[in-house]
């Protein structure tokens, strides 16, 4: 029987286009960890060339690793250094908040009915009191019936 080699999954050999990295560092920063980022930073430096950026950004090689080792604490300009010879800018949001589901009865109307509408409502208050009246699945196979649109 043959024994399984496992393979070490290396991210920085999947950044290969600048659309990847955005949203890779994007990702990144939903986590607000700082380690998370350094280390993002790091494998898109690895993917471009760790003596390239080094040269770009004006560090030496063996700085640039120690600046983006997880167990460091680089200053904000090295890191801007680091992303401007990546090629990247960053560009800060406010932070969304998640909505909430509605429910039905927490939906506003955005703008008044129609008076196509409010006919159509009250032939369906007409035609639900009708006992001989046609009837229709829901509101919507009614108002395709008389041709509104909404």
């Amino acid at each position: 029987m043959k024994k399984s080699e496992v393979t070490r999954l290396d991210i920085a050999e999947y950044l290969d286009s600048k659309e990847i990295v955005a949203e890779y560092l994007n990702l990144i920063c939903q986590e607000n960890d700082p380690t998370l980022l350094l280390r993002a930073i790091g494998h898109i430096a690895r993917s471009k060339g760790m003596a390239k950026i080094a040269e770009s950004s004006g560090l030496g090689r063996e700085s640039l690793y120690k600046a983006l080792d997880e167990n460091s604490h680089p200053r904000f300009e090295t890191v801007f250094k680091v992303l401007a010879a990546l090629g990247i800018q960053m560009l800060l949001v406010p932070k969304v908040k998640p909505k909430r589901k509605r429910t039905p009865a927490q939906i506003a109307v955005t703008r008044p009915p129609s008076k196509e509408l409010l006919e159509a409502i009250r032939e369906g208050e007409q035609l639900a009191r009708d006992p001989n009246a046609k009837t229709y699945k829901n509101f919507g196979e009614l108002l395709d019936e008389l041709g509104i649109k909404i």
